[in-house]
């Protein structure tokens, strides 16, 4: 089913909180997607760059996180700049919902969100 809703007009909560918690996780994605959007070639750089690792290292060790590539933290540093508190948990929704609208695009990935809640 295609929902057409408009850009960072979220029909579902990312966080499950609400209030002033839910709107600094879609700030944060929002912020994301726009940092994705102006370097679109990273996300599949710091792929790479774990792949190798894993290659390296075995699939089941950790990637750590000195071993990032400085783009990705800028990604990371312009996500959580938006909330000056936020949480582990606020950030990894955040990031996790900005990959997934940047790599599907919004229509796409509300269109999974909303499908995929259908179904619980």
């Amino acid at each position: 089913m295609k929902h057409l809703y408009n850009e960072f007009e979220w029909p579902f909560e990312i966080s499950g909180f609400g209030g002033g918690y839910e709107q600094a996780c879609r700030n944060m994605a929002k912020a994301g997607v726009e940092w994705l959007r102006a370097h679109p070639g990273e996300l599949e750089k710091w792929r790479k760059a774990r792949g190798e690792f894993h290659k390296e290292f075995g699939e089941d060790r950790h990637f750590p996180s000195h071993r990032k590539l400085p783009t990705e933290n800028e990604f990371d540093d312009a996500i959580t700049k938006v909330c000056n508190d936020c949480t582990g948990a606020m950030f990894g929704a955040s990031r996790s919902h900005a990959i997934a609208i940047f790599e599907m695009g919004w229509s796409a990935y509300v269109d999974k969100v909303m499908s995929a809640r259908a179904k619980n």
